[in-house]
């Protein structure tokens, strides 16, 4: 949906896509993006958001196909920052932000309104609603795994060092748990 070529010695990125705002702008805009935001100690996760009337935010990682777009139209009362992206910053603490780039995004949620997080679920649909636990090494290959746009095959080895720093940085003050969900708002009863 985009074709890209950056021009390190020119400074200058081209890129070609529909002209239409649609998937491949936002996918441009994502990859050109992600990798600068790193250095910034921040991300766009590929993820949905919702925050509560008390204004504690709920991140939900997954594949596509997982339900993170489900979970916000099951949101019950909760207000969505996004179900596609969103951006994480650790400068401090784990804080998301609607990502802006793509997806369902709800005016109602400033862009530049950041929310606190302690944990963030890795989606499993189940039969049964429940919450599990997961070693650090799960936590660490589920955050990666949600990194939008990043270019793994083309990164150099201080690309990667950075990458893999920055989301052990992030797993110091986020905790990422497995939830088993059915496709139903019972799920917010164990949050």
């Amino acid at each position: 949906d985009f074709a890209a070529v950056m021009d390190t010695s020119l400074r200058k990125c081209f890129v070609y896509f529909n002209n239409e705002i649609d998937d491949g702008l936002h996918n441009f805009m994502r990859w050109f993006l992600s990798p600068k935001l790193i250095s910034l100690n921040k991300i766009i996760l590929h993820s949905s958001a919702l925050v509560n009337s008390s204004n504690e935010a709920f991140l939900f990682l997954g594949p596509s196909g997982a339900g993170k777009t489900t979970i916000t139209s099951l949101a019950r009362g909760h207000r969505v920052l996004s179900d596609d992206m969103n951006l994480l910053d650790s400068n401090h603490k784990a804080t998301i932000f609607a990502g802006g780039v793509g997806g369902l995004y709800k005016p109602e949620v400033s862009i530049a309104e950041g929310f606190s997080l302690t944990t963030a679920y890795w989606l499993i649909q189940a039969k049964e609603h429940s919450i599990r636990e997961v070693s650090k090494k799960k936590q660490l290959r589920y955050l990666l795994a949600s990194f939008a746009n990043l270019s793994w095959s083309s990164a150099g080895t201080q690309d990667l060092e950075s990458i893999l720093s920055f989301a052990e940085r992030v797993l110091q003050s986020l905790e990422v748990k497995e939830l088993y969900f059915k496709k139903d708002s019972k799920f917010w009863n164990i949050l």
